[in-house]
Parts: structure tokens; C-alpha cells; sequence
């Protein structure tokens, strides 16, 4: 069985909160297909998409756990129980800047949350070392907003610091993101 993803508009109008978990399950070579919201297994104590069912026929949601669980689970996780840890922590750092974005908390708090992820990175080619991981992917899901959002008021005086836009433009040329970002647009102009 191959990995299903549930989404608004089955991710043919936008990707957004899936688009993290699909670049993973690109990157690895998955076989997964994307389903609308109605489609969620019933019983499945899921909430808000994006929704994922795995090969075992298991289903969560939460893009930042659905991210760990693929990760963990298509060998796009860091190594060893203090890398875990911090990819945990730095996943879940993602999902709060992403809620603070669209909060419209303001460039001052918007920049304490770049700043935290250039120090994440620090001079490693990626946020865990190496090689992408699912942290990467799902930092992704938070940096690409920058593109849309760069000339709302909101976000006047936020940018990426030279570190997280060499890293952003690294991640953009990975062939798991580039597909991605070919199926759809990350959120609708409204939603911005």
C-alpha cells in the first residue's frame, strides 16, 4: 500500500500545510497519491489537514508530525538520540513561526525566528549536518511563505539572512522541492 496525503483541493490548487510532507515523500521515491479532505478514513481521529495514511494503514495529522513519522520512517531523519531530539524541537519550532507569520506578529518577532534557524544551520549545509533531512523539508514549508508575503505590510523589514537564503536556494534546486512546487501554488494570493 503507498501513502496517501489529504488535502484542500486534493493539492491541485494549493499545497501549503502538505507541502512539507509531499517534498519528503518525494525525495524518498514514495509511491503516494493525494486525496481531498472527504476522503480521510473514518475513525481516524484525525482534525486539520493535512491528514496522511500510511502503508500500514494508519493515519495522522499535524504537518509537523506527519513530517517526523515520514522522515523517521523513509530513512530522512538525523542520527542518533541528540540529533532526534533537536529535529524534534526544530520541527516544531517551524509549525510556531509558521502560526506567528500568519499571526502577522510583525518583522521584529518574524526576524528572532530567522535568526534562531541561522543559528540552527550554523555553517552545516543543512539544519542537521550533511545531508537533507526532514527538518530541512519542513523548514521549507515555513521559509517558502517569504515569497508571497515579502511586500504585505506585515512583513516589511523580514528577510533571510545570507546563510538561510544560500540554504533556501540549495533546498529550491532539490529535485524533491522543484516537483513540488511545480504542482500547485503554496497558498492562494488571499491567504497572504
Amino acid at each position: 500500500m503507498a501513502y496517501t496525503v489529504y488535502y484542500h483541493s486534493e493539492c491541485k490548487g494549493f499545497t501549503g500545510r502538505a507541502f512539507s510532507p509531499l517534498c519528503i515523500l518525494e525525495a524518498a521515491g514514495a509511491t503516494y497519491e493525494t486525496k481531498g479532505v472527504d476522503a480521510v478514513p473514518a475513525g481516524s481521529i484525525t482534525f486539520a489537514p493535512p491528514m496522511c495514511t500510511f502503508p500500514d494503514g494508519s493515519t495522522i495529522s499535524q504537518t509537523g508530525a506527519i513530517c517526523i513519522a515520514l522522515g523517521q520512517a523513509l530513512n530522512l531523519a538525523p542520527e542518533g538520540a541528540v540529533a532526534s531530539a533537536k529535529g524534534v524541537q526544530l520541527t516544531m519550532d517551524v509549525a510556531d513561526m509558521f502560526s506567528e507569520i500568519m499571526g502577522k506578529k510583525g518583522a521584529e518577532r518574524i526576524m528572532k525566528w530567522v535568526n534562531h534557524f541561522e543559528s540552527a544551520l550554523g555553517d552545516k549545509p543543512f539544519m542537521m549536518g550533511e545531508k537533507a533531512t526532514y527538518v530541512d523539508y519542513a523548514a521549507m514549508g515555513v521559509f517558502q511563505i517569504f515569497l508571497g508575503k515579502a511586500e504585505k505590510e506585515d512583513f516589511k523589514g523580514v528577510e533571510m539572512t545570507p546563510k538561510i537564503k544560500a540554504w533556501y536556494e540549495k533546498m529550491c534546486a532539490d529535485p524533491a522541492v522543484s516537483k513540488v512546487l511545480g504542482m500547485a501554488a503554496f497558498l492562494p494570493d488571499s491567504f497572504y
